[in-house]
């Protein structure tokens, strides 16, 4: 299943809100989490989620 542009914008957007708020969320559980390491982990997710979708709209074996 590919995702548009469109649609993959809005799961960035989307995503890059969950990271900002799981830093507040582990801080009341006195979880540090340094914004350079949410920043490493959302380059790594949104990175994992583009290859994905690059490389599922080039198969087109369901069609």
């Amino acid at each position: 299943m590919a995702l548009s542009r469109v649609q993959l914008l809005l799961v960035i957007a989307f995503l890059i809100v969950v990271l900002v708020e799981l830093r507040t969320v582990l801080g009341f559980f006195g979880i540090e989490l340094s914004a350079m390491a949410a920043t490493a982990i959302g380059v790594v997710v949104i990175g994992a989620l583009v290859l994905w979708s690059l490389a599922s709209s080039g198969d087109h074996s369901d069609e």
